[in-house]
Formats: C-alpha cells, structure tokens, sequence
C-alpha cells in the first residue's frame, strides 16, 4: 500500500500547530521504513522552515541509527526563556552537541572521520521534548521518528573549541531543576558513542543537502528525560564544558 506521505506531513504539522496531539497517524499514513519516516520529515521542515542541526541516535540500543532534522527557529542559546505550555508531554534532557565550524556541503562520496572531527566544536546543550501523538509510548519508534523524534526545542551552551582531549565516555554531567539535583551522568548516551553519531550525521547530510556553519548535532540523552512545567528553571553543569540554563513559562 502506497503511504500518503502529504497527509501524514499535514497531520503533524497540525497537530504541532494547533496544541492538539493526535493518537496515532491513519493506516494509510503510517511509515513503515526508516526511509518513509525521512519522506515525511521532509515535508514537515519544508513546511516549518530552514533546518538548523539534526537529532542522530541509535533507534534501539545497537539497532540502526536515524534522525531527524531541527527547526532552526526551535534552536536557542543559554539564557533563552521559553513558552512550553501548549507542548504536549514536554521533558528535558542533558545532551552533548557538535556545532559545524564550517560547511560541509552535500557530495557523493563520504567525509574522512578526521576531516569532520576537525571542523567542529563541542557543546553542552539540554534538549526539550515534545511529542504530537496523545501517548508516543503507544506508537511505534518510526511513527515517533516521521515526528522528528519528539524534538521541541534546543539550547545550546558555548562551544568548546579545544575538546579533542576530552573523555566524553567517562565526562560528568548533571542536571538542576529549580536548585534541586534532577539527573546526573557520567557514561555516554544510551543513543550510542556521540563522535561515532558526529561521523555518521555529516556524511548522511551529505546526500541530504549538506551542512552549514553554525548547524548542530545533539546525539542523544545522557540520562533520560525529566518532565518540566512552566515555572521551572533548569540549568546543566557540564563540568569544563560549561553550563546551559533555561526558563520556561
């Protein structure tokens, strides 16, 4: 059965607009490849506007890995307050981030791992998740992918220009929400090795578009979500890393 790619693009998109999440995407819209999910994806940042980093993670652990582009309008910097009360099931996560220091525009063969490793930055950034479906735990994770992985919002801290020396295997981080420890962590993400997430991302950019300076890639929460409500204050202490902080109303 051919899936209604346009369909399911406007019913997320809807759903994300109007504050009204959904149960699940009709039979006929419902992805059943990786490759269908990226087909939706597509229209859904064609509809919302420019792309400004990528969410890269293994689906399952040691599964495929996949992702899913960001909105560049939802990509913030420490310090920003935002408006969450008509996100549905919002949460928050601690997560290492690459910023692109240069292009990497779109070519047929891949990039050299030591090439990508050069032109980046590392980041601390807390990512605010947000699904358009009533309960994503009820659909299936390429239902949630088609959703751009249940992304909301990013912040990003500083970059860190110097980091090729650091152990972000062994790199401790944690998580305050309104003065009150709320996570903590000093392994990798569930998501997969983030350099090895860096190194897929770029060179699957490069048959889609490419990257561009400043774009990000966040791979994946370092210890799972904790739900936020407006009010809070959350602030990320990533050691020599530094601190990202955000307010929500």
């Amino acid at each position: 059965m051919a899936i209604d790619y346009d369909r399911a693009a406007d019913l997320l998109l809807a759903a994300r607009r109007n504050a009204h999440p959904i149960d699940n995407l009709p039979p006929e819209c419902q992805p059943a490849t990786i490759e269908d999910a990226y087909a939706i994806q597509d229209r859904i940042i064609t509809a919302l506007g420019p792309i400004g980093g990528w969410k890269v993670g293994e689906l399952s652990k040691g599964g495929p890995i996949a992702c899913a582009p960001l909105h560049k309008a939802n990509i913030r910097h420490s310090g920003t307050k935002l408006e969450i009360g008509a996100l549905n099931d919002a949460g928050i996560e601690i997560e290492f981030a690459f910023r692109m220091e240069r292009d990497f525009p779109a070519m047929a063969q891949a990039y050299d791992r030591e090439t990508i490793l050069a032109g980046v930055s590392l980041c601390p950034l807390l990512e605010i998740i947000a699904t358009r479906f009533v309960n994503k735990g009820a659909v299936g994770m390429i239902d949630r992918l088609a959703d751009t992985q249940s992304n909301g919002y990013m912040v990003v801290g500083a970059p860190i220009h110097d980091w090729r020396g650091i152990d972000l295997t062994r790199h401790e981080a944690e998580l305050m929400i309104d003065g009150a420890q709320r996570q903590t962590s000093t392994t990798i993400s569930p998501a997969g090795d983030p350099i090895e997430l860096l190194v897929w991302q770029v060179n699957h950019c490069a048959g889609r578009g490419g990257m561009k300076t400043g774009d990000v890639i966040t791979t994946g929460a370092l210890a799972g979500a904790t739900t936020i409500v407006p009010g809070n204050i959350a602030e990320a202490d990533f050691g020599q890393l530094g601190r990202v902080s955000v307010s929500f109303i």
